[in-house]
């Protein structure tokens, strides 16, 4: 147990009472990890008589949440030649996370038989940004585009609540009550945090985005783009003074780099309808790679839409593939379990519009 790169000493965990807000402070209450004695000098020396043994793991965890954007839009043209724009985007998030953790001990003739591990995860917020961009036609068939969106400024709330139950074979633990040595007799020992709440602010980091279209007539048209975003500009802030994110500022930094990201597109245009397809790649935007993990991301979309005199309608399907690494725990030598998995989502989105 570390705080500070300092052992955490006995006497902070004692002093918690129903106030544990972290996974060692569980592990202490429920009898995994106790102290040493024999640390009669720094009092900070910990033991657990919980052996490493073939265990089966197994670990469940539930996401479900969604993010919406209000848009408030204004363009003006300039001969039909020059376009430029602004936007106000208003941004809200609801995000929930479940995850059960459980560990059975093969062996039952051992002091534990299993544990239980639950927490849970609740984050909303909201946020707002700008985007600016304009278009300049050169020619009848051609656009080119330059768009900026600002770093969006969201403020999160989260909540975090964590149980552990741990199951004993009857085992006999030898305890220090007051100085005195007492004989406990594990069964059932369970332990729970609090609800914790924590408010804070997200500043995302710039986007600048430049592409090209190409018109085939009235027919349809062909679009690229490339939008650079340099992902260790983001940043996390508390009004909080008592409390600082300086830490996690840095770690932001270090990990995270400038990426550029790519997007190609194709529309036909029968009457009133069109027909759209696209593919995105997005970059690794990790400074320092894992070893054999490709985290970037790919998009493949395929929409519809209806555009009216001054309504429009748009229905489109989003795929996307990435790839994951996922690690319940750590351990020292970096032998913990990986899980991973080669993820496919698809999402819907509906868009709305009346221009006058």
């Amino acid at each position: 147990m570390q705080r500070n790169d300092q052992k955490t000493p006995w006497a902070e965990f004692d002093n918690l009472g129903k106030n544990i807000t972290t996974l060692d402070g569980l592990a202490y209450y429920t009898y995994l990890i106790n102290p040493d004695f024999r640390d009669n000098v720094n009092f900070n020396s910990y033991f657990s008589f919980v052996p490493v043994a073939p265990a089966v793991q197994s670990e469940t965890i539930l996401r479900k949440g969604g993010q919406n954007q209000w848009n408030i839009s204004y363009g003006a043209n300039v001969k039909d030649r020059f376009y430029f724009g602004f936007s106000l985007g208003i941004q809200s998030l609801h995000y929930e996370q479940n995850k059960t953790y459980k560990e059975t001990v093969v062996n039952k003739r051992l002091p534990m038989n299993n544990l239980l591990l639950n927490e849970t995860l609740t984050q909303d917020a909201t946020g707002a940004n700008l985007s600016i961009g304009m278009i300049i036609k050169p020619f009848d068939w051609v656009n080119i585009g330059v768009n900026l969106v600002t770093p969006t400024l969201m403020r999160i709330s989260d909540s975090y609540s964590a149980d552990l139950t741990v199951n004993y074979n009857n085992y006999t633990f030898q305890d220090v009550v007051n100085g005195k040595p007492i004989n406990r007799i594990l069964n059932e020992q369970t332990s729970k945090t609090p609800i914790i709440r924590s408010d804070y602010t997200l500043i995302s980091p710039f986007r600048l985005s430049t592409g090209l279209a190409f018109f085939i007539k009235k027919y349809g048209l062909i679009t690229a783009d490339l939008e650079m975003v340099n992902y260790s500009n983001a940043s996390l802030s508390d009004a909080n003074p008592f409390f600082s994110l300086s830490g996690d500022n840095k770690t932001i930094k270090n990990l995270y780099k400038a990426a550029i990201n790519y997007r190609f597109g194709a529309e036909i245009r029968l009457n009133y309808v069109r027909l759209r397809g696209g593919f995105a790649y997005y970059s690794d935007p990790f400074s320092n790679p894992a070893a054999n993990q490709d985290r970037s991301k790919k998009f493949v979309t395929a929409g519809i839409g209806f555009k009216g005199e001054h309504f429009y309608s748009d229905f489109t399907l989003i795929t996307r593939f990435y790839d994951t690494n996922y690690k319940p725990y750590s351990l020292k030598d970096q032998s913990e379990p990986t899980a991973k998995t080669a993820n496919t989502e698809i999402n819907a989105v509906i868009s709305l519009g009346y221009v006058w």
